[in-house]
């Protein structure tokens, strides 16, 4: 190297006692510990150059030896880095200028490069910025509350031990808000995190009637992340990127090694984090004492203990790994095993020790490789971990997160005995959603002095609980209890019970006592016993249920005089029962008085007696009097009798329902000169009339003149320009319209029809529905924007529907880009239709959910399952649920098992249903044992309906271990 140039600005060089080392940042050959790096942090605030890798998360690649030429690198050094498709999505993720607050979320399986790609593209786009890592949910809610300072990058490795545990949920809304602050501020903020696909399923997807609603402050904030999905190997790489792969792996001996390792996948970043190392050591393992170790490692770790494993703990469930023989063994046998399954092997270990506790020390716990856990939770979830475990897990989850998680696994395989002592753990410590599952536990089994134990101390959850247990069992005092203790619930099954019973007097009294819910009982018994007499009573001291009653009773008897009474007396629903009874016996007189005194209702029904009676000399008094209802009878009267003159001289004094009639008459006669004269009092419909009559007989000219006359002044030269363009491209566009109130539209969309009649084009669908009566008097081709000018028009459904008919995609396409979602929804319709499936995927790959429902749809009804996999591969929600349907159509329970096991809710509840059909007892067995929810909940489903007896003492009391009834 010429050590006379002048450095390169882009590169950094270091010497770290071994050689020189040059890195270009733009492509970063090699990274080495940061204690070499000739950087000193300014003050507290430390970069992601000022930190060590592994403290980030970063496994330590496997270390070869001397033998194989890599102890000159010395384990500080990081692997070189090679680039796959995905690190420039991030880049371009973290370096976007949509918003300044940026989420950015990897997701991929362990060990295969989330962690190292974040580490590189946060070196590429933000060396100085502060980056902090907190240790854990309750560091972060911390930090949160006092407020994230701006250009920070937030470093959440394994994002979901942040927003999964007790306080996830009010962690992530923290989250959601500092984003949305820091990006309102313009502040520079990065959040970039990795979890397991596994775990963006749990936390995303949206939750049906059961289980509940756990994560939905984390869905929301993940629904604002990137989400980028990092493939598992190399293989993608070809032509140049592939030989730049075969240069890097010549640098580092290392490297060499995991790709000869890595096999034709190329699965080069587990071998490096000794991902298959320790999963040949776990599978191979002589000492079946170490192995006991690991095995309760492991199976603890998946059931939910996510803090690092004590020794006691492990030492506790490992008997249960062994033989009755095994057991036996001499003082020291956990120290020897618990060596042997920590022993570092190429820089790797199966089992971690680490130390929480302040200073030095021996190991106060035990963490699992990552790569083994998730190794082993596919090849063990239908095993059954033993009681020991279990034993061992109750008596050492002193974290309430940890409580929290392994008492649902051990719920959601009906082991009771294990999650109540945890339930109760987590629900003394102040969390809600354990006291409800312990509540909820605590009735199914019948427990009645756990709950009320609990209600006794303030437990909400259990006082709602033992109402339902209680009146379940019917029992009358316990509820009285209860209720006089001030329990509305209690109180709501206790009137029910007395209502059931017909105990009228204890209900009366509760009633007098305040009791709203004894008092509705209490009348509605009287009105099935008929007793008048008291529901007078209770109708006079103002009861609504007992008043409404005796009105419905009167009314039915036509009792004018007792409606009459209560009428007087200001009830409303009385006079109206009167006026019903009154109009049902057509007695005009009494209605007449009604209607003097203001009944509206009253004169609506003397209006519609008339009416029928043709009374038009009783009509007129009203009419005069501006009765809309009767100026319309006293029209139809005049027609029906066909009194064309009084009916016309009504009109020219004013009338309008006249006036509409008489229109009606001149254009059934076909007289042109009455029209032109109603037309020239700047009737509408008279225009309408008039132009469409013009139409008919081939005058398109006058009619268009007509109708184009008939605007306000100001608006008749931009109607006449409108209609010269509307004549050139024969097209009706509603944003044409801007300016035009609606029943100027409605006249222009007249001589649109004109138009397309001379020219003999299509037409559109017919329009139909309420308030068009008339062909040519159509006015909803367009309406007003909600809450905006009446003369702000948009497409209707109907002119929508005509596009979508003809198949107009840009144009609809055209409205869906200016935010109209019926289009956007067309838009899918006309895609769909035509088959188009790369149209649909676009959309849908571009985020559009709707499409890919569409979408899966289609390839369903093409019977494409490979096409559905791939995308349930990429993701996709939709095609996932639509495969589901199609895997318990055909009862494909494999399919449907390794869905499931890869972590999709659907597919587990599709699997269980299957097997309940198939009243596969003992695979809804297996299924509970690997801890789906579903299959839980169906083979309590089925075990009721096959052995009832056997139900009972399974709701009660669960599974033991080892599967077999409680």
């Amino acid at each position: 190297m010429d050590r006379t140039r002048e450095p390169d600005p882009r590169q950094v060089r270091i010497d770290h006692g071994q050689g020189v080392v040059v890195g270009d940042h733009a492509r970063v050959e090699m990274h080495v510990h940061p204690a070499a790096r000739p950087r000193t942090p300014q003050g507290p605030v430390r970069t992601i150059l000022d930190i060590d890798p592994t403290e980030l998360g970063i496994h330590r690649a496997i270390h070869l030896g001397p033998e194989r030429d890599d102890a000159r690198i010395g384990p500080a050094v990081l692997t070189p880095y090679i680039r796959r498709d995905h690190d420039e999505t991030i880049v371009s993720a973290l370096t976007g200028e949509h918003r300044s607050a940026k989420l950015v979320i990897l997701v991929g399986g362990s060990s295969i490069g989330k962690t190292r790609a974040c580490y590189e593209a946060i070196v590429r786009t933000n060396p100085d910025s502060s980056l902090i890592a907190p240790e854990d949910a309750d560091e972060l809610a911390a930090l949160l509350e006092n407020g994230v300072p701006s250009n920070t990058v937030l470093w959440l490795d394994d994002f979901q031990r942040y927003v999964n545990g007790l306080n996830g949920e009010a962690v992530a809304a923290g989250l959601r808000r500092q984003l949305a602050a820091s990006s309102h501020r313009g502040d520079h903020l990065v959040v970039i995190g990795s979890m397991w696909p596994h775990w963006w399923l749990t936390l995303t997807r949206t939750p049906g009637a059961r289980p509940r609603d756990a994560h939905s402050a984390a869905r929301n904030l993940l629904a604002l992340a990137d989400k980028i999905t990092v493939v598992e190997d190399f293989s993608g790489l070809t032509g140049p990127d592939e030989d730049h792969l075969l240069r890097k792996v010549s640098t580092d001996p290392r490297l060499r090694a995991a790709f000869e390792a890595g096999g034709p996948t190329k699965r080069i970043a587990q071998v490096l984090a000794g991902g298959p190392l320790v999963v040949d050591r776990f599978t191979t393992l002589v000492d079946e004492h170490a192995k006991a170790v690991l095995l309760a490692a492991v199976d603890a770790t998946r059931m939910g203990f996510d803090s690092a494993l004590p020794g006691a703990l492990l030492e506790q469930a490992a008997a249960g790994y062994l033989t009755p023989e095994l057991r036996v063994a001499a003082e020291g046998w956990f120290a020897a095993a618990l060596a042997e399954a920590t022993e570092l092997a190429h820089g790797i270990r199966a089992l971690t020790p680490v130390r929480s506790t302040a200073g030095i020390g021996s190991p106060d716990g035990y963490r699992l490789h990552d790569y083994l856990l998730q190794y082993a939770t596919r090849v063990r979830r239908r095993e059954r971990p033993p009681a020991q475990l279990w034993e061992a897990l109750v008596a050492h989850a002193v974290s309430p997160d940890d409580a929290s998680r392994v008492s649902e696994s051990a719920q959601s395989r009906l082991l009771y005995r294990y999650a109540l002592p945890l339930l109760r753990f987590t629900a003394d410590s102040g969390d809600e959603r354990s006291a409800q599952r312990l509540a909820i536990l605590l009735a199914q089994q019948g427990d009645v002095e756990a709950l009320q134990a609990r209600a006794d101390q303030g437990d909400s959850w259990a006082a709602h609980e033992l109402v339902q247990v209680l009146a379940q069992a019917r029992d009358f005092h316990r509820l009285k209890i209860s209720a006089d203790a001030g329990n509305s619930q209690a109180a709501l099954w206790l009137t029910k019970l007395l209502a059931e019973w017909g105990d009228l007097d204890e209900l009366k009294l509760r009633a007098d006592a305040g009791d709203s819910q004894a008092r509705k009982y209490y009348v509605d018994l009287l009105i099935k016993r008929g007793d008048l007499v008291k529901l007078r009573i209770e109708a006079g001291n103002g009861d609504r249920r007992a008043q409404d009653h005796l009105v419905r009773l009167w009314v039915s008897r036509g009792d004018v005089a007792e409606l009459t009474k209560l009428a007087r007396h200001g009830d409303s629903r009385a006079a109206s029962g009167l006026v019903e009874v009154l109009a049902r016996n057509e007695d005009i007189t009494g209605l007449r008085a009604r209607a003097d005194v203001g009944d509206v209702e009253a004169t609506a029904r003397l209006v519609d007696l008339f009416g029928r009676k043709g009374d038009i000399a009783g009509l007129a008094d009203y009419a005069a009097a501006g009765n809309d209802a009767a100026s319309w009878e006293i029209a139809r009267l005049l027609t029906d009798r066909g009194d064309f003159e009084r009916l016309k001289d009504r009109a020219e004094r004013g009338d309008v329902p006249a006036r509409r009639y008489v229109i009606s008459f001149l254009e059934s006669w076909g007289n042109v000169a009455g029209l032109r004269h109603w037309a020239g009092t700047g009737d509408l419909d008279a225009v309408h009339a008039l132009a469409g009559m013009l139409a008919k007989s081939g005058k398109s000219d006058e009619a268009i003149a007509v109708l184009v006359g008939a605007l306000d002044a100001p608006h008749r030269p931009g109607a006449e320009s409108l209609v010269c363009e509307l004549e050139r491209t024969a097209g009706f566009d509603p944003h044409s319209f801007e300016g035009f109130t609606r029943a100027e539209v409605g006249v222009l969309n007249a001589v649109h029809r004109i138009l397309r009649s001379r020219t003999a084009a299509p037409e559109l669908p017919p329009v139909s529905g309420p308030g068009v009566d008339r062909p040519d008097r159509r006015r909803d081709w367009v309406s007003p924007l909600s809450g905006k000018s009446a003369r702000a028009l948009v497409p209707t459904r109907t002119f929508l529907s005509a596009m979508i008919t003809r198949g107009d995609l840009e144009g609809l396409r055209r409205l869906a880009r200016a935010g109209n979602t019926l289009a956007a929804a067309g838009v899918l319709d006309v895609l769909a239709d035509r088959g188009d499936v790369a149209g649909l995927r676009e959309q849908a790959d571009d985020g559009d959910g709707r499409a890919s429902a569409v979408l899966a749809e289609l390839l369903a009804e093409r019977g494409d399952l490979a096409a559905i996999r791939e995308r349930v591969d990429h993701g996709d929600v939709p095609a996932l649920e639509r495969l589901v349907r199609i895997l318990v159509a055909e009862e494909d329970s494999g399919e449907l098992r390794h869905l499931a096991d890869a972590g999709h809710i659907q597919a587990a509840a599709g699997l269980a249903n299957v097997l309940f059909h198939r009243a596969d007892l003992e695979g809804l067995k297996r299924e509970v044992t690997a801890g789906n929810l579903f299959a839980s909940s169906r083979l309590m489903d089925l075990v009721a309906r096959q052995h009832p007896r056997l139900f009972a003492r399974l709701r009660r009391y669960g599974l033991t271990a080892d599967g077999t009834p409680a």
